[in-house]
């Protein structure tokens, strides 16, 4: 190999005393294309490397270049490297070297030269390419692709004649030009050489491997070489048409990109330009998705084309007063030509609604999406991308633009109220949401400004008409009484704006705790984040749950009293803020009322206000003869799905249209869930009072629950066990409790036991809402020099439910 680089040295020696010599020749062999006019001691010409109708790309004397439009720069080997997209300097040197007859290039001629430019470390076959597209051999040979020098395979792009002009290489995944063809061509449609189908309409797409599976379909085809090629030259290639359909790949440009090409070409008698698109991507996806079935394949194709849409007129080519300006100020100048609109949240933060294919979303300024979105719409226009300091001056100046217009409006996650309907976020490519009112529901496909996305949001399922929420139950180990319970919570994760219990699935190992919060987690809020684990701060928990409206955290050991208290201001709905940055005083609003759930082996819970807010769920160990594998469980819950996601949407279409007609007797705590959980259970078929029932009997096992989990309060529960009144100071009702605590061995050395007569006070008036619950009545006097404490055991009935009755059956369901 040490002989390489000498010659490669006198090659490039060789190549720039060329351009030194015979600038103007030499760059013309190198593949310039364009007209290069003398000015002086240099040349100037129109750019290769961007659109331009003023020439700014200059030559000099010594054979280097300049743009003085897009900045590139070098010697004549960087030209003909970029010029040519070659991998690396060598390939540069090689290639021009044969280009100026420095070297000879042997047998090997046109694309296949280039084909031998990068050696592979493994060949790549004509049946590795049939393989990758699932056609077969014989008819990608008539097509022009075949094994070319190298380990490559070429695909040839043809006349109208079946000549071949230029051939593209594939390697795998990555690809790239040949060499131009004689006249300096560097691109063409691809498919000119096939015939046109009678009465077929004629499609065009990006690449090869599509159209040739719309080859193989019978149906007639062209290929772009790209999303934002295609010339207004080619306009006259195209065959005689009266409509022209355009497939739109996601996030892709191509028909906007046609359209252009029309606009410029001015036919006469253009054709109308028709776009569609297809819900796997683009044609090779739908072939795989089809299993490679002709029938099933032209039938989706046929659906699609009948919901083409007509492509949106396109502008012409910006003027020289448009390219002038500064890239900021045509960033601004573009978006606001697409928003719709551009606005501020309440909390000050900008947002703007822009097209984006044949939907619009919602994007914040400061987000990357907005830059992808606004560096493709600047390229379309201008052929040119956006540096940082212009994006940044552009984000300033709409953001003013918003606050000056003070256009507002509130932004939610996932689920939001309407006009009285429920809006519940699909999170799909589309931007689709799902309107449920009391007449029903239906997808939106252009909901009104409500949602805001987050990065880690998946897409929900399309649901389907006549399901039924209660398969959920199908794939969660919850025991018999929990299952309304279960179920009325899901359902209520679909209502904004009200207080919402923790769910708490506690068991031991093999009680498949974690997929039942997975599978509730798939169903309200699907994320790529199935479950989540606590921060170390408060401040980036409530940036968490900011983020996720259905939050799980997995395998909960123990909540220390600052977490367990942002968990009651999670559940119950807080606001937080913070300093944007440490050298202002702007603040960053954080509102945090979520759905939160909690999986563990025992229950972490142990503060009374949070047990207030819980509901317990407590699993048994699955029997070994009832486990599944785990790809075979998600696989039924997914087919599952669209079925169970229907009947939760017609259960709480149901519950909207009931619950205002909805009268109590009274309320227990977290009132709203349990005025939300009673017209939920009526839309899943039970009644007002088996909800009522099912929820009295979870706040008196929680309250038990309460007092279990703090050793005080089980002594004061314990201690009245024995007596009907009890009355005294906080310092005498400590030593009541201890010897009651030494005597039961309930551990008055723990943390959680009260110290002092004022730690006394303060662990009893925790627990007062749930020991009155167990008919021990809390009662306190304060004269000036002591606080007098009354206990009274009021020994209520604690029955809830008529012997004989089932409570979890729905009406309707056979006794």
């Amino acid at each position: 190999m040490e002989h390489i680089k000498p010659r490669l040295d006198e090659l490039k020696d060789r190549v720039k005393r060329a351009a030194e010599d015979s600038p103007g020749d030499t760059y013309r062999r190198a593949g310039y294309d364009g007209e290069l006019k003398t000015q002086g001691n240099r040349l100037v010409g129109l750019c290769p490397f961007h659109d331009e109708r003023t020439p700014s790309f200059t030559v000099y004397a010594d054979g280097g270049f300049y743009c003085f439009g897009c900045g590139v720069y070098g010697d004549i080997v960087d030209f003909h490297q970029r010029l040519r997209s070659l991998p690396g300097f060598t390939e540069a040197v090689t290639s021009l070297a044969c280009d100026l007859g420095f070297q000879s290039a042997g047998t090997v001629s046109g694309a296949e030269k280039f084909a031998e430019r990068e050696e592979p470390k493994a060949p790549y076959t004509l049946y590795d390419y049939a393989a990758h597209v699932l056609l077969p051999t014989d008819e990608l040979q008539e097509w022009g692709v075949c094994d070319g020098v190298g380990g490559h395979v070429l695909v040839f792009y043809r006349d109208r004649d079946g000549r071949n002009l230029r051939a593209r290489v594939r390697h795998g995944s990555k690809r790239w030009w040949g060499k131009p063809d004689i006249g300096g061509e560097r691109s063409y449609l691809y498919g000119l050489d096939r015939p046109t189908g009678a009465q077929q309409p004629i499609i065009i797409v990006e690449g090869e491997s599509d159209c040739q599976v719309l080859w193989h379909c019978g149906l007639t085809a062209l290929g772009a070489p790209g999303q934002t090629i295609f010339k207004a030259d080619w306009v006259d290639d195209l065959p005689p048409c009266e409509q022209l359909y355009i497939l739109r790949e996601p996030n892709a440009t191509l028909p906007e990109t046609v359209a252009k090409a029309f606009t410029k070409a001015g036919p006469p008698d253009a054709p109308q330009l028709l776009e569609f698109s297809l819900e796997d991507g683009d044609a090779l996806d739908l072939w795989r998705e089809v299993g490679c079935d002709v029938t099933a394949f032209r039938e989706c194709l046929e659906a699609a084309l009948a919901e083409a849409r007509p492509v949106a007129p396109t502008s012409d080519e910006p003027d020289d007063d448009f390219l002038k300006k500064s890239v900021a100020v045509q960033l601004v100048e573009i978006t606001l030509q697409h928003a719709d609109p551009l606005f501020l949240t309440p909390e000050r933060e900008p947002f703007v609604r822009v097209p984006v294919g044949d939907h619009r979303e919602i994007l914040r300024l400061r987000d990357g999406r907005f830059r992808e979105w606004a560096e493709g719409r600047l390229y379309q226009r201008t052929g040119r991308g956006a540096h940082d300091h212009g994006l940044s001056s552009a984000r300033a100046i709409l953001a003013g633009h918003a606050r000056q217009n003070g256009t507002t409006f509130p932004l939610h996650n996932r689920v939001a109220w309407q006009d009285g309907r429920l809006l519940y976020d699909l999170t799909d490519p589309q931007w689709r949401v799902v309107s449920i009112g009391a007449d029903g529901w239906q997808v939106v496909d252009d909901p009104p400004i409500l949602f805001q996305r987050h990065q880690h949001q998946q897409p929900q399922v399309t649901p389907e008409r006549n399901g039924d929420a209660a398969r959920l139950l199908d794939f969660v180990n919850v025991p018999d009484e929990g299952r309304l319970l279960l179920l009325v919570y899901t359902l209520s994760c679909l209502v904004p704006d009200i207080p919402h219990p923790i769910p708490v699935f506690a068991g031991p190992q093999g009680s498949a705790k974690t997929t039942a919060a997975r599978v509730l987690r798939r169903i309200i809020d699907p994320s790529t984040l199935a479950t989540l684990t606590f921060p170390r701060s408060q401040q980036d928990l409530v940036q968490q749950l900011h983020h996720h409206w259905f939050a799980v955290f997995d395998n909960v050991s123990s909540l220390p009293i600052w977490l367990s208290d942002a968990l009651c201001r999670a559940s119950t709905g807080e606001g937080y803020s913070k300093r944007q940055l440490w050298t202002d005083d702007q603040d960053v609003i954080f509102a945090y009322r979520r759905c939160v759930g909690l999986t563990a082996i025992h229950s972490p819970v142990t503060q009374a206000d949070l047990f207030d807010r819980c509901i317990i769920l407590n699993l048994e160990r699955v029997p070994d003869n009832h486990r599944q594998r785990e790809r075979d469980f998600w696989t039924n819950f997914d087919a599952a799905l669209p079925a169970i996601l229907g009947g939760v949407f017609d259960a709480m279409s149901e519950a909207v249209r009931v619950y205002p007609s909805l009268t109590f007797d009274g309320f227990p705590r977290m009132a709203d869930f349990a005025a939300w959980g009673a017209a939920i259970a009526i839309g899943l078929g039970y009644t007002q009072e088996t909800w009522m029932q099912t929820y009295d009997r979870d706040i008196a096992e929680r309250d038990h629950a309460a007092v279990e989990a703090s050793p005080f309060a089980s002594a004061v529960a314990m201690m009245m066990d024995e007596h009907s009144e009890w009355e005294g100071t906080a310092t005498d009702l400590l030593q009541a409790a201890e010897a009651v605590a030494e005597r039961e061995h309930l551990g008055t050395d723990s943390k959680a036991w009260p110290g002092s007569a004022s730690w006394a006070s303060k662990r009893l008036d925790e627990a007062a809402v749930n020991l009155v619950e167990l008919g021990i009545l809390v009662e306190s006097d304060r004269d000036k020099s002591r606080r007098t404490i009354r206990l009274t055991h009021e020994r209520p009935n604690l029955k809830l439910v008529d012997d004989g009755e089932d409570p979890w059956a729905r009406e309707g369901d056979a006794q």
